[in-house]
């Protein structure tokens, strides 16, 4: 496989993922539209982030 196959794949894969990413996003939208009732209520959406925390052991020489 040539460097240019392999760059139209990754470009391929990114757009895969693109695209499921925001049709994730629309359909979480639909679903929080439809629950939203009356239509005087604001739109019941809450993203919520995780951060976490870097796992990976210290493996450098102590400095004592």
């Amino acid at each position: 496989m040539n460097s240019i196959a392999v760059a139209s794949t990754v470009s391929d894969s990114n757009k895969q993922d693109s695209e499921e990413a925001l049709k994730h996003q629309s359909d979480a939208l639909d679903e929080a539209l439809a629950e939203s009732f009356p239509a005087s209520d604001p739109v019941a959406v809450d993203f919520t982030r995780v951060h976490i925390a870097n796992t990976t052991p210290n493996t450098s020489p102590s400095r004592n």
